[in-house]
């Protein structure tokens, strides 16, 4: 996670980042572990790069309200295993 942490600009961002992986980090992880439920290496890599993509777009995540960052950080891992899959 600080990985995660050091690519944010502000405190109250990773504040936030903190807060929102504490909230769905587990629940992306099981998504992940359902598209690969053979290939726990391949499940926690698409979660990685879900984070990495959460990251990249924090400003847009800001801005979607709290009810549906969850939806959000779920169609990160559909996006992500897709990718993964080919």
């Amino acid at each position: 996670m600080l990985i995660f942490l050091s690519m944010l600009e502000s405190d109250e961002e990773r504040r936030l980042f903190t807060d929102l992986y504490n909230q769905y980090g587990n629940m992306m992880l099981h998504v992940a572990k359902r598209y690969f439920p053979k290939d726990m290496y391949a499940a926690e890599d698409v979660v990685q790069n879900a984070w990495i993509r959460v990251v990249d777009h924090f400003q847009k995540i800001q801005a979607v309200p709290s009810k549906k960052r969850g939806a959000y950080c779920r169609s990160t891992i559909h996006i992500g295993q897709m990718n993964k899959k080919g």
